[in-house]
């Protein structure tokens, strides 16, 4: 099984912001949800890595891909996010997906943390 090449959310933080100040990319909601998530009490248990309008996020470092894996993608054109939960092959847990608008981004992910995916107690988060 292929492994993601995990990296540090300053790494994703930057990377993001390289791609709509220097390079013109619309993607200032994904930027916005990367700075939400480094600065969030999630952070420490998420590990990111990226693909152009792609955020990929698992609970391991290099972790295998679709092992427990969220993909987070900003469709400009639409100004809405695509949230796709793929759970480790072995887990009997369905797939989960969902659409939201640009500005629900961090709601719909922290929704996904505590109640979906249960990644995180409110209490602890």
């Amino acid at each position: 099984m292929s492994r993601v090449k995990t990296r540090s959310w300053a790494e994703v933080s930057t990377f993001y912001h390289r791609l709509v100040y220097e390079n013109g990319w619309r993607l200032e909601p994904l930027l916005k949800l990367v700075l939400f998530i480094a600065a969030s009490p999630y952070a420490d248990g998420l590990y990111p890595a990226t693909s152009v309008a792609m955020l990929r996020i698992g609970r391991y470092p290099d972790f295998a891909i679709r092992d427990a894996e969220l993909l987070i993608e900003y469709e400009s054109q639409r100004r809405q996010f695509h949230f796709r939960y793929f759970a480790h092959p072995s887990q009997n847990e369905p797939e989960w997906e969902k659409y939201c608008d640009a500005t629900e981004g961090a709601t719909t992910l922290e929704r996904f943390l505590l109640k979906q995916a249960r990644w995180f107690k409110k209490d602890a988060a």
